[in-house]
């Protein structure tokens, strides 16, 4: 696989009960470089805006995909084969950090979704 799109740690609560760890972190494939094995369920919605899918065999979270970012999704990237190397350029919704979690990495900080700065044209990681 191609280094992804982007790469995000995510501090929202959503993301946090979904992967269990402070924070989320998940990668943006580009479409073209996915081959997923087994085939994922069917999705839950916990709301409008993103639709999860995860793994039929063993139940871990496989991706994410949200509305507002259509050409994009968002797998953790500890599931990836090749998850060594891909470092992270933000951190979203950093207001909700725990306070346990150090934020001293040089990594660009959002305090909501990022949704705008993770629309910008992919650039290298």
């Amino acid at each position: 696989m191609a280094k992804p799109q982007t790469a995000v740690r995510c501090h929202c609560s959503d993301g946090l009960r979904v992967t269990g760890a402070p924070p989320a972190a998940f990668a943006a494939p580009a479409f073209s470089d996915l081959a997923i094995r087994p085939d994922p369920d069917t999705g839950f919605r916990p709301s409008d805006c993103v639709e999860r899918r995860f793994c039929v065999t063993c139940g871990s979270p496989l991706y994410a995909t949200w509305a507002h970012l259509p050409e994009q999704i968002y797998i953790p990237p500890v599931i990836l084969n090749e998850a060594t190397g891909i470092a992270q350029e933000l951190r979203c919704h950093s207001d909700a950090v725990l306070p346990r979690v150090s934020m001293d990495d040089g990594v660009e900080k959002v305090s909501a979704s990022g949704r705008e700065t993770l629309r910008r044209p992919p650039g290298p990681l």
